[in-house]
């Protein structure tokens, strides 16, 4: 079965190797404390009974004393656990030991004055063992003080030790507990994490059976979960933002294709009607109307499928921009005769108040399509006998451009939709040349060029700005 890298199994796996690493830490620390502590807890309570030994020596006018008496310390006389101490001359001779020796000695280092120094061994009894050799100078008794107070004392060593099993024991259950503790305490974590974790993620997967319901066919549903979880709130709210923001291209994309098929059945439809009358009365067509008609129809095809090619072009980026120095003004005098015509029909006129001087930095191709497109729609949409102005505003080394004309029938609801593909306020579509993607490619090249499109209606008056337009640092304008 292969394995599954989920939330679940990273912070299972994250939690038991991390408190498995601080748990195994904290219990060798603890260990090697404890561990130090009973050894030198061993050592001190050897050392006291070594030192307590010494005081029951006492030198006399006739020899040593050692008032002793295995009554009172049975552990050096029995043979269970038995306990041995044994004294040492200076020139390395005994004299006296334990009955639990025996006729064996234990080990004597000489040089030992008024110290003491700890070392292991094997006990006679062939156990493990700890020992303590001390030097000293025995008591002398008041008697000799008296007689002779300037005499030479000579110097004994004690050596005693003892079996370390009860320790050993102790050290050994210490490592025991402590192998069988962290495995256990591991189990309890891991038990813990794992149900947190599911019942933390039990939010997260109601989520993701929600959205595996949600397809290209319906995209209404949202993402609703029953348990208030904070840190899921927001992330819920953004994903449901995002999935309006699908369902409202996915329903543009569906009614622009719509209104693609609508647009090009249309000329379409009207060649093949002038095929089949050809065909079947070719002595009655008037040949002049016949190709004037054929032409017109294609030309409309040929205006909807560049419209879109050039889309297309824009969302892709595979346009190639070159930027040079514009002087505005000339170039909206240019732009201006193409429509000079069409305007005069409708008895509208230009009003280009943009400075001669006035020179921007920017692309002529892709300037030329946004002016030439917002130019084509104000001539076509503008009321009979009014004005279009072109204005300017200059701020901070950026140039502002604004297009307004008079309009008729237009509400300030209708301008979100003014940038929607084949868009357009007259539904009967009677436009002849245009097919409602003028604003559209004006926003794509709004958006190549960094320009920001802004479109303002007060009063029947429809202003287009477009700001953001880069002016060349030599104009008098910047500042």
């Amino acid at each position: 079965m292969r394995y599954k890298n989920t939330i679940n199994s990273r912070i299972l796996e994250t939690s038991i190797f991390g408190v498995g690493i601080f748990l195994i830490f904290v219990g060798l620390t603890s260990f090697s404390a404890i561990n130090h502590y009973l050894q030198d807890s061993f050592d001190s309570n050897l050392l006291t009974k070594a030192q307590v030994l010494v005081t029951l020596f006492e030198e006399k006018e006739d020899g040593y004393e050692f008032e002793f008496a295995d009554e009172i310390m049975p552990e050096f006389s029995r043979s269970k656990n038995p306990e041995y101490f044994q004294f040492w001359h200076e020139n390395g001779d005994h004299f006296e030991k334990s009955n639990s020796l025996f006729d064996t000695d234990l080990p004597y280092t000489e040089g030992l004055i008024s110290s003491y120094q700890f070392g292991d061994l094997t006990l006679p009894n062939g156990k493990n063992g700890r020992m303590v050799q001390i030097g000293f100078t025995p008591h002398l008794d008041d008697g000799l003080i008296a007689s002779d107070g300037n005499r030479n004392v000579e110097n004994l060593v004690l050596v005693l030790a003892r079996d370390t099993i009860s320790i050993e024991a102790l050290i050994d259950t210490m490592a025991l507990i402590l192998i069988l503790t962290v495995p256990s305490i591991l189990l309890v974590i891991a038990f813990i994490v794992r149900y947190a974790v599911r019942r933390g993620l039990k939010p997260l997967n109601e989520v993701n059976i929600q959205l595996s319901e949600i397809n290209g066919y319906d995209l209404s549903k949202r993402v609703e979960i029953k348990s208030t979880v904070a840190d899921l709130e927001g992330v819920i709210t953004v994903l449901n933002q995002v999935l309006d923001g699908i369902q409202k291209s996915f329903q543009r994309e569906q009614r622009f294709s719509s209104d693609v098929a609508h647009e090009l059945r249309t000329p379409i439809a009207e060649l093949m009607n002038m095929a089949e009358v050809a065909a079947k009365w070719p002595q009655k067509v008037n040949h002049e109307e016949f190709y004037r008609d054929a032409l017109d129809s294609s030309k409309k095809l040929h205006l909807i499928v560049d419209s879109l090619l050039e889309m297309a072009r824009c969302k892709a980026g595979n346009i190639i921009l070159d930027f040079s120095q514009i002087k505005i003004r000339y170039h909206l005098d240019d732009i201006l005769l193409r429509y000079e015509q069409c305007a005069q029909k409708k008895r509208v006129f230009f009003e280009n108040n943009i400075d001669e001087n006035l020179e921007i930095y920017s692309s002529e191709l892709a300037l030329d399509m946004i002016l030439s497109n917002l130019l084509s729609n104000t001539v076509e949409y503008s009321a009979i006998d009014s004005h279009i102005e072109i204005n300017q505003r200059v701020e901070f080394g950026k140039v502002t451009l604004s297009i307004t004309n008079q309009v008729e029938n237009l509400d300030k609801d209708d301008l979100p939709h003014m940038t929607e593909s084949m868009w357009r306020k007259d539904q009967s579509r009677s436009s002849e040349d245009h097919i409602g993607l003028g604003l559209t490619l004006v926003q794509a090249y709004c958006d190549m060029l960094n320009f920001k499109m802004n479109i303002q209606l007060e009063k029947n008056r429809l202003t287009v700005l477009i700001i953001g337009i880069n002016l060349v640092k030599k104009n008098s304008y910047l500042r």
